[in-house]
C-alpha cells in the first residue's frame, strides 16, 4: 500500500476545521473520497472541501462525487478559507465565555 504523503495544503485545512471546532472526516473516512467532509450544523448541510494546489482535469471528475463541495484551488484560496475559519473560531470561543 502506498504511504500518503501529507499535503501541506490540506494539513492547514485540517488545523483550520479543527481548531474552530467543526466536526469533519479525511478523505479516507468519507465515501466521496474528497478530502475532507464536515458535518451538518443545525440547518447548514454537510459540506465536502476538496483543495487543490492547482486546477487538474481529475477536479471535475471529483466534483461529480457530492453535492455541497467547496473547491479551494491554491494557496491564497486556502489563506482566505483558513482565515474564515479562524474568524468562526473567534466566535465560538466568545460565545463560551
Amino acid at each position: 500500500m502506498p504511504r500518503h504523503i501529507p499535503d501541506p495544503l490540506e494539513e492547514r485545512v485540517d488545523a483550520g476545521l479543527a481548531g474552530a471546532g467543526f466536526v469533519y472526516c479525511r478523505e479516507t473516512e468519507n465515501p466521496a473520497r474528497l478530502d475532507f467532509l464536515v458535518a451538518s450544523a443545525g440547518a447548514i448541510p454537510e459540506v465536502h472541501v476538496e483543495v487543490k494546489r492547482f486546477h487538474t482535469d481529475r477536479t471535475n471528475e471529483q466534483l461529480k462525487r457530492a453535492d455541497n463541495v467547496i473547491v479551494l484551488q491554491g494557496e491564497g484560496a486556502v489563506d482566505f478559507f483558513c482565515m474564515l475559519l479562524g474568524l468562526a473560531e473567534a466566535v465560538r470561543k466568545t460565545m463560551e465565555d
